[in-house]
């Protein structure tokens, strides 16, 4: 993939899409800070799957050095309540990237370490988001919250924190989502 004007990275749609809108949210690059997780390491494996099986893990400190990208997100959750604010991670399309993932994948199924919360995301929407490893300048804590999969019209169940374990699917026109979806034990 080619580098665009000003150094940006076109995402898997050809766009370079950093800076200004993006659908509802507005998003700001830059590289993540130093922190003690970075230098020390960790156990944590991000582990992205294409349809037809294949697997890249992605550690903790190469997430770090990923270049990041910011996106303001708002959400209301079934209460009423609302929360958001500037998430900071790696583009979902980087990491999609990273791992070579077949293009003609049309939703990406993304799971939380313990794999009882699962969420089925359009891969259109997935694409103008991040996993987010901050919220509002603050490191989010790693496997409780972080990484956090966020995007501007990804709808607020959606939002998997935790993340573990993203694959790549087609979906046929009038296959329903909803069966590989599981939100059990969802606290925000």
């Amino acid at each position: 993939m080619t580098t665009t004007d000003r150094g940006r990275r076109p995402d898997r749609t050809g766009r370079a899409g950093t800076t200004g809108d993006a659908g509802g949210g507005d998003t700001r690059e830059g590289r993540a800070g130093t922190d003690p997780a970075r230098r020390a390491g960790t156990d944590y494996r991000l582990l992205v799957a294409d349809r037809d099986g294949s697997t890249t893990r992605l550690d903790y400190r190469r997430l770090l050095g990923q270049r990041f990208e910011s996106r303001s997100c708002e959400y209301r959750c079934g209460s009423g309540d609302r929360w958001g604010g500037w998430w900071r991670g790696v583009p979902v399309g980087r990491l999609l990237d990273l791992a070579d993932v077949d293009g003609t994948a049309t939703h990406l199924v993304v799971a939380s370490g313990g794999g009882d919360y699962t969420a089925c995301v359009p891969l259109r929407v997935a694409l103008d988001g991040v996993l987010a490893l901050e919220r509002d300048g603050d490191r989010l804590p790693l496997g409780e919250r972080a990484p956090r999969l966020v995007a501007p019209d990804l709808d607020s169940i959606r939002t998997v924190k935790g993340v573990e374990r993203v694959r790549a699917v087609r979906l046929a026109p009038d296959e329903d989502r909803d069966e590989r979806e599981s939100f059990a034990g969802r606290l925000d």
